[in-house]
């Protein structure tokens, strides 16, 4: 019995650790563990977390690159137009399903999901910055 608990235990450090492992067990697992309802919630909001900030960070480097070689960048207006032509593969929607979004200030962008809440400015929000 605890052989195989120390085996699952390996097998789930080995996909953690590996992020092409872990992007294709996710694939597979956060469908089935959102089914479990609440007890579900527990395992695959830390897997979606991890995503959403990934993400966020990739949509803040475009936005660096944009401004460092002069590019316009888009409006918060424009931004989940731009994301979608700018990253072929963004949809534009984090993993809750909610859009991604932009703030514009003078110093700073900031890109975000709004999280499990799915409510944009609260404590669960996913944050990246671009400077300007």
């Amino acid at each position: 019995m605890f052989k195989a608990i120390g085996i699952i235990i390996f097998l789930l450090a080995l996909i953690m650790g590996i992020p092409p492992l872990r992007q294709k067990a996710g694939a597979v697992a956060v469908p089935v563990l959102e089914k479990l309802g609440p007890v579900g919630a527990v395992v695959v909001n830390p897997i979606k977390k991890m995503g959403a900030k990934s993400k966020v960070k990739h949509i803040a480097s475009l936005l660096d690159s944009d401004l460092q070689q002069g590019r316009k960048v888009p409006t918060e207006r424009d931004f989940l137009t731009w994301l979608q032509r700018r990253s072929q593969d963004e949809k534009g929607a984090d993993p809750w399903g909610q859009p991604f979004w932009m703030k514009d200030t003078a110093k700073k962008i900031v890109v975000g999901s709004s999280g499990p809440d799915r409510k944009p400015d609260t404590a669960d929000d996913l944050t990246a910055e671009a400077l300007k």
